[in-house]
């Protein structure tokens, strides 16, 4: 019953072994303390005070866990003084409020691996994918990177929620009601937490009807919703602040306003490029290469693989990264935004490893190899400094449609050559 009982009963895969658990955690530990060490070696933190950065998220957060729900106006800046609950536990832990900053996001964050190969397992992945995309996190700059220089954020429990409401969503048993309260712990924290309301909805709408859906949804929603409005009620905001305006101040995004013709075309380069490799990197070159070796195929209707038809774990990672790519519209910092995309990715990249293996041959362990070769040369270029303008995405991107375009002739010569052979 999908009022009463389990969030849902049937799912694509199976959960991990407590080994397996075990070995994720120690892994995303080992993978978190590396990228904090690297982090802090080339970038170093943010620094605080700074005239530079005042007008950046960290000083709101810093004064709410310093003087919590005081008058000082930094506590009552909208959106970030609804954001209580990571704010809240750096002032109630016994540490410095910077150290406790970094403890919460260190800890979250390396908590996010974990979870997010049990979803990937859940939706039917295999370990060597579901790991190699696992550690594929640990490579997204706007994630781990970005948080660990500037660790006065929320996006670590953000991430973090987000990863186990993913879980939840595809582990069997789990109660309608625990799902409901991680989501309304994670809206304390920010409101991105209300975006695992959507696969909870496309993945009952698919198993169950439509009127029954609709009241499960509500009942699951109600509670992070009423968390959500109380905090709006009950903590003023001093700025101007409302949706109508965040809705307007969409009109200023590139291309909105731009003709017809060059202008347009700059502007479209310029959108799509944030919203795919300034956010999230070289992680995307196997769903690439995966997309031209398929679409032909998939075109004319000869192959669609039975891979990408894990119906749960694409409707939970599509439905938690559309709203974040469509919240990416009002926020000053888009690509920080796109990051909470990053379920769609992994999911994508690990499916693009298997299919890339079968496609041309590999055994597991090259693929897997593969696969570390790929987040090895993420880490180099976030180290390196990548450049994210629109001119650098047109090389990149020229780059890539030619290798894509010769491995694709290669393997299509050797599957030929194979296929010629007596």
């Amino acid at each position: 019953m999908l009022g009463n009982g389990p969030v849902f009963t049937e799912v694509d895969g199976r959960s991990p072994t407590p080994g397996e658990w075990w070995n994720a955690l120690a892994v995303s530990l080992s993978a978190m303390t590396a990228v904090a060490l690297l982090s802090a070696l080339r970038f170093g933190v943010v620094p605080y005070p700074s005239a530079v950065y005042a007008a950046w998220d960290q000083n709101r957060y810093i004064a709410m866990a310093l003087h919590p729900f005081s008058a000082n106006p930094l506590v009552h800046q909208a959106p970030f003084a609804w954001r209580i609950l990571t704010p809240l536990l750096a002032h109630v832990l016994p540490l410095p409020f910077k150290d406790s900053f970094y403890a919460i996001n260190f800890v979250a964050l390396a908590l996010v691996g974990p979870f997010v190969y049990g979803w990937l397992r859940s939706a039917g992945r295999p370990h060597s994918s579901a790991a190699a995309a696992t550690l594929g996190f640990y490579g997204l700059y706007w994630g781990p990177w970005f948080v660990s220089w500037d660790y006065f954020l929320t996006d670590g429990i953000g991430l973090l929620v987000t990863a186990i409401g993913l879980w939840l969503l595809l582990r069997r048993g789990v109660r309608w009601w625990v799902f409901s309260l991680v989501v309304a712990a994670g809206s304390l924290n920010k409101e991105s937490a209300l975006f695992l309301l959507l696969p909870y909805f496309l993945i009952a709408v698919r198993r169950g009807a439509v009127l029954k859906t609709a009241w499960s949804t509500i009942k699951v929603a109600l509670l992070p919703c009423a968390v959500t409005s109380a905090l709006r009620a009950w903590i003023y905001h001093t700025n101007t602040y409302d949706y109508l305006a965040l809705l307007r101040r969409a009109r200023g995004l590139p291309g909105v306003h731009a003709a017809l013709g060059p202008r347009l075309a700059v502007a479209i380069v310029h959108v799509g490029w944030t919203y795919s490799f300034a956010t999230f990197g070289l992680l995307l070159l196997p769903v690439t290469a995966v997309a031209a070796l398929r679409l032909a195929r998939i075109l004319t209707r000869r192959e669609v693989s039975r891979a990408w038809g894990r119906r749960a774990g694409v409707l939970s990672a599509i439905g938690v990264s559309a709203p974040a790519c469509l919240a990416a519209v009002v926020v000053s910092n888009p690509t920080r935004a796109v990051a909470y995309a990053f379920p769609i990715v992994l999911l994508l990249f690990s499916l693009s490893v298997e299919v890339l293996a079968s496609a041309l041959g590999w055994s597991r362990r090259v693929a897997s190899g593969v696969a570390g070769a790929v987040i090895g040369a993420q880490i180099a270029a976030i180290l390196a400094g990548f450049d994210t303008t629109p001119g650098a995405s047109v090389i990149v991107v020229v780059g890539i449609v030619a290798g894509v375009a010769t491995v694709y002739a290669w393997a299509l010569r050797t599957r030929r050559a194979e296929e010629s052979q007596p």
